[in-house]
């Protein structure tokens, strides 16, 4: 009996994709991953404009 990683509720998944992004971001410098993370939320419309601003501010790191 294992735990299922999908939640029901959309709006949580979105947000902890969001927060797992910044993770990935922030602490492990894992720009694909975070990438993908932040990818993923931006689908819910209550995360979209975050989600956005964060993956124009990890094209932004990249470049550097």
């Amino acid at each position: 009996h294992h735990v299922r990683t999908q939640t029901a509720d959309p709006m949580v998944s979105a947000q902890l994709s969001y927060q797992l992004g910044e993770l990935y971001e922030s602490e492990y410098e894992e720009f694909d991953k975070a990438r993908e993370a932040f990818m993923y939320a931006s689908r819910h419309p209550a995360l979209q404009q975050q989600a956005r601003s964060a993956l124009a501010r990890l094209d932004a790191e990249i470049e550097q």
